[in-house]
């Protein structure tokens, strides 16, 4: 009888050893596990922060994978219908616009032909870019005594030699093939490309400031 006691007690404590390593072996499981999803989590949060470089411009920004210039100008001693009639009579004076349209505190109109002054913003790096002018969609929404401005689709119109040859290329480059990363969620982080950028935002500015002189007032 003593012999059965003793080998029953012997078989509950390696039961209980067995249960306790198996205990010990999934908790260790587990927490592996935990420290596996929170690395993961660190790894792809690092890199969405890092991934996404700092916009650098002021108002040109991405839209829809496309590059866009967005300004609201405020003008407060206008009332927005004279805000209207202001711009259609001030935007036609303006370098590059035409097919100016008007509707409803709305108006709309093109670049074309818009040669940038990149010398004036210290930006000429002499390549075609720089001596090729500019066509685009405007955009103008007036609202509350300010307007907003809406540059899009935007391309250049190139020409110029082909490296090694006597060759002229002609060739529309859309703004997004040159300034934004391929997948077009990112801009390219190249210096002269960045102030090139500056330079057309500022560009633009300037061009719908709307400027008034003495006979105006």
């Amino acid at each position: 009888m003593n012999r059965f006691a003793n080998w029953n007690r012997r078989c509950e404590n390696k039961f209980v050893r067995v249960k306790h390593s198996n205990t010990i072996k999934n908790t260790s499981k587990i927490k592996n596990m935990k420290n596996s999803i929170l690395l993961f989590l660190i790894l792809v949060i690092t890199k969405t922060t890092f991934s996404q470089t700092e916009n650098p411009f002021q108002f040109i920004k991405i839209d829809n994978g496309q590059f866009v210039f967005e300004k609201i100008f405020t003008i407060d001693s206008l009332l927005s219908s004279k805000i209207d009639t202001t711009l259609q009579l001030f935007l036609p004076s303006q370098k590059g616009i035409s097919n100016l349209k008007s509707q409803n505190q709305l108006i709309i109109a093109n670049f074309n032909n818009l040669f940038i002054d990149y010398n004036k913003y210290d930006a000429n790096n002499h390549s075609i870019i720089c001596s090729s002018p500019i066509n685009a969609n405007v955009t103008i929404q007036i609202k509350d005594g300010k307007y907003k401005v809406l540059v899009n689709s935007i391309v250049f119109n190139t020409t110029g030699p082909i490296l090694g040859s006597n060759q002229i290329v002609n060739k529309v480059m859309s703004a997004e093939s040159i300034f934004l990363k391929n997948d077009q969620t990112d801009f390219r982080t190249r210096g002269d490309l960045i102030k090139i950028g500056q330079a057309i935002e500022h560009q633009f500015s300037e061009i719908f400031t709307i400027k008034f002189t003495n006979n105006d007032w």
